[in-house]
């Protein structure tokens, strides 16, 4: 039922239908006293008013009024209704379209997210995979450690044993057996005492070869390649320059002392009474110039002709581009004989040495002083022994090497 329907007549539970007001007859006039002395009041007339009177049609009226009131009260709460209503779906609307931005920006956010997390994930994938490959790599290393330090110690031996027969090398091969020694105290493990023994016998053996002097050697050598070219040829050899005749100076002096001797036996005559010299006649003193004449012209002659004995007259006779050449092929010997030297070659080594004196004796002046200090150097190289045996280190290699067939 609507709020906006009258209620049912509670008299007719049956119907449903408003009830229509009833219509009284009015009532006759009372009669009029004939002893009243008062004035008539005339009767109400009929209608609205005699309809009021009736209790029925008041009731009827205060239950219109009621019904009124109730409608309008129901259609003004309607009407409130209605608007907070409208407010609230407002609300609502506005609620709605704030959720739905919240769940764009929060599907938005989670889209990000999302890939976010899956770069997270392939990372996370790629880290494990490669702490998976170091651990693996770590295992390895662990495992293997012990080879590979043997590996790098039995390479270094072999290149050292190599030096060593090839070159010699004792300094450089007993470095790399303590190096090796070294490496294998760090470890620190009771399998490696035997290949340690085996090191320290071979470096005992090293320690007590001969010690060779090379640096002096080689440093000897090239004092001398220095010199080469100051050095003086025979070829090149001035004669001496003219000196005075010695019998014209020892004749002057003798004629001065018979002067002076002169006038001192005239001072001894006054005052010792010694006699006088006799003065020379025309014939001693014509044979005394001669004689003095002669003697210059010989010294002359001397000066101007020399004569040597040479054993290698070819030596005289170089031009300037052979000697050139003589000193160069001298610098050559010295520097094969300091490779020689190097490469422990004993043999290549004294022939060299022993070459290069023999040129110096051919083509050079061996009595100028820097050609005998050159062949005074040569001479102490030359004592020098420049060739040892050295051993091999085949103990220390086959103990490595034993060990890693074993493990």
């Amino acid at each position: 039922m609507s709020m906006n329907e009258l209620p049912n007549n509670p008299d007719k539970p049956g119907s449903g239908a408003p009830l229509a007001p009833e219509i009284y007859p009015a009532p006759a006039p009372a009669p009029a006293s004939a002893s009243s002395a008062e004035p008539r009041v005339p009767d109400t007339p009929s209608g609205l008013g005699g309809l009021l009177n009736k209790p029925q049609n008041l009731a009827i009226v205060a239950l219109a009024v009621l019904l009124a009131l109730q409608t309008w009260s129901t259609h003004n709460r309607f009407g409130k209704l209605r608007e907070e209503v409208a407010r609230t779906l407002q609300k609502d609307s506005a609620s709605n379209a704030e959720t739905a931005q919240l769940v764009r920006d929060t599907q938005e956010t989670t889209k990000e997210l999302q890939v976010k997390v899956g770069v997270l994930e392939s990372r996370q994938t790629e880290s494990q995979s490669q702490q998976a490959a170091l651990e693996q790599m770590y295992q390895d290393i662990s495992k293997n450690r012990d080879e590979w330090a043997l590996s790098e110690i039995e390479q270094v031996l072999s290149t050292a044993s190599q030096q060593l027969q090839l070159a010699g090398n004792v300094q450089g091969a007993l470095i790399a057996l303590q190096n090796a020694d070294r490496s294998l105290s760090r470890s620190d493990k009771p399998q490696f005492i035997t290949i340690r023994r085996a090191i320290a016998r071979d470096i005992d053996k090293l320690k007590a070869l001969p010690s060779v002097d090379q640096a002096g050697i080689a440093l000897r050598l090239d004092n001398v390649i220095g010199q080469i070219d100051n050095l003086p040829l025979l070829s090149d050899e001035k004669p001496a320059e003219p000196q005075a005749p010695r019998r014209i100076a020892a004749a002057a002096a003798g004629a001065g002392g018979g002067a002076g001797g002169g006038v001192a036996a005239a001072g001894g005559k006054s005052g010792a009474g010694t006699p006088a010299p006799q003065e020379q006649g025309l014939a001693q003193r014509v044979t005394e110039t001669w004689r003095n004449w002669s003697h210059e012209m010989w010294d002359d002659i001397r000066q101007l002709i020399r004569v040597r004995t040479v054993d290698t007259p070819e030596a005289l006779m170089l031009s300037p581009s052979e000697s050139y050449f003589v000193r160069e092929n001298l610098k050559l010997r010295l520097l094969n004989a300091r490779l020689a030297l190097l490469s422990r070659n004993e043999g290549t080594f004294r022939d060299d040495i022993g070459t290069a004196q023999q040129m110096l004796v051919k083509y050079f002046d061996a009595r100028a002083r820097s050609t005998i200090a050159a062949q005074g150097m040569l001479r102490q190289v030359q004592a020098n022994n420049v060739s040892i045996d050295v051993p091999d280190l085949s103990e220390s290699l086959n103990a490595v090497r034993n060990y890693k067939s074993k493990s």
